[in-house]
């Protein structure tokens, strides 16, 4: 009998232990859940977090009256706002937003061989092979286009080195004086373009297609016309000969055609002759506004002729007439905005000259570095004057306030014209949920577009 106790005791203590292993063993597993549990809905929580710092910055686009967009606003400052969390009274939620302007970058899907090729120097690609590769990513582009930075990489000839940057290895860096590579994926987006309407969202005039009526319409925002009858039909004339190709073209556009000439050239002198049988021909070296009107019919190509005939000079024939511009820089700089080269809606890559950088400014066509600081320090001044002048500076309202930035000459004006922006429509968000040590959670990266009716987000990745 006692044998027999003495095993039941001994069985009835394994089973207890086993039973209070199994009874840890599923304390623990409840634990551990819920562990696992508690960090799921921490991180789940983290990322919304984070995607509320995007709608967030969408709101704030929605409300957004400035008609430029320039590295002083409120979006080009790093955004941290503060969240009730709904879960913990107590605490709150915090996203970090950073915004950068997708047309402070260059497009891949619009630069030419000669732009993508200096991005790849600036890369770090061996000179003997840039030509290659440039003629490669356009081939690749050509065939199916980038839909994304990262479509890069399957360009043949392409490295992660020259599209993400070389590891950090710990190795010793470049000196200073030695130029640092900058990876292809820092400079470039296939996301950027910009309305082809005005500061107050009306549709341009496009200068290549317009007839002499529309032309004679364009007004500025006192209602100055820029084009009379007379002049309108000059670049009438002037496209039938030349294709405007941008804005800039009307710089070179004489504001008396051929056929107009030809037609009154018997009227006129560059002295005080008298014609055959008619009486005395036209001075058009002393002629008044109203002698020049009478013979040319036209009020604006008279003010024309004496504007051109005060700052170059007396003409020295009749035929110099053609070499008078029916636009002039100032009027340019007043009324770039109203006037395009194309019907198309929206146009692609151009760049923000409030946003870009310098080393992307001086990528641009007939730029250097000197030109490219200029515009830099236009719009940073403000509405202080620079360097002793009564030029004014602050962010660019219009592409046509070029013409004021200091060095900025006529021929890189009518390079710069039609691949340059004052304002965005794409803008890339990187926005992080922060601990309360600080310490990132949640991330997302989303690439915003608002040149549509509503703003829709192009590309969206979340960590």
């Amino acid at each position: 009998m006692r044998s027999e106790r003495g095993v039941s005791l001994i069985a009835t203590l394994w089973i207890i232990t086993i039973l209070s292993i199994l009874a840890t063993q599923f304390l623990y597993s409840i634990r551990l859940e819920r562990g696992i549990q508690a960090n799921l809905e921490e991180r789940i929580k983290m990322q919304y977090t984070a995607r509320a710092g995007v709608e967030f910055f969408i709101a704030q686009l929605q409300n957004d009256e400035t008609p430029y967009d320039a590295l002083d606003e409120e979006w080009a400052q790093t955004i941290e706002q503060e969240l009730p969390d709904a879960m913990r009274s107590e605490q709150t939620l915090r996203f970090r937003i950073k915004v950068t302007d997708e047309l402070a970058k260059i497009n891949i899907n619009e630069a030419d061989e000669d732009l993508i090729s200096q991005l790849l120097i600036r890369a770090g690609a061996d000179q003997t092979t840039v030509q290659t590769l440039a003629q490669a990513v356009i081939q690749a582009r050509d065939e199916k286009g980038f839909r994304t930075v990262g479509d890069l990489a399957r360009v043949e000839g392409m490295t992660d080195d020259l599209l993400y940057g070389a590891p950090n290895t710990g190795a010793e860096t470049r000196t200073d004086e030695e130029e640092q590579p900058v990876p292809l994926i820092q400079s470039i987006t296939v996301f950027s373009l910009d309305k082809n309407t005005d500061a107050e969202g009306n549709a341009r005039t496009n200068i290549a297609s317009a007839d002499a009526g529309a032309l004679s319409q364009i007004q500025d925002a006192e209602g100055n016309q820029l084009f009379t009858q007379g002049e309108a039909q000059a670049v009438v004339a002037q496209r039938e000969q030349q294709e405007f190709n941008t804005i800039g073209d009307l710089l070179e556009t004489p504001a008396v055609s051929q056929q107009m000439l030809d037609g009154v050239r018997d009227q006129l002198s560059i002295d005080d002759e008298t014609d055959s049988g008619d009486g005395e021909k036209v001075n058009i070296n002393t002629a008044s506004q109203s002698e020049l009107e009478q013979v040319f019919g036209d009020a604006g190509i008279a003010e024309d002729i004496i504007r051109h005939r005060d700052a170059q000079g007396d003409f020295g024939s009749v035929d110099d007439l053609r070499q008078v511009p029916v636009m002039t820089t100032d009027e340019m700089a007043t009324f770039a905005d109203k006037l395009t080269a194309t019907d198309e809606s929206t146009i692609p890559g151009l760049i923000n000259v409030n946003t870009a950088p310098q080393e992307i400014l001086e990528l641009l066509p007939n730029m250097d570095a000197n030109k490219a600081q200029a515009i830099i320090n236009h719009r940073q001044t403000g509405d202080e004057q620079k360097s002793g002048t009564q030029e004014q500076g602050g962010p660019f309202e219009n592409v046509g306030q070029l013409l004021q930035v200091q060095g900025m000459d006529e021929e890189t004006f009518r390079q710069l014209v039609s691949r340059v922006t004052y304002r965005s429509q794409v803008f890339q968000l990187d926005a992080s949920s922060v601990a309360l040590d600080d310490k990132i959670i949640g991330k997302c990266l989303a690439v915003v577009d608002r040149s549509g009716q509503t703003i829709q987000i192009k590309y969206w990745r979340q960590d």
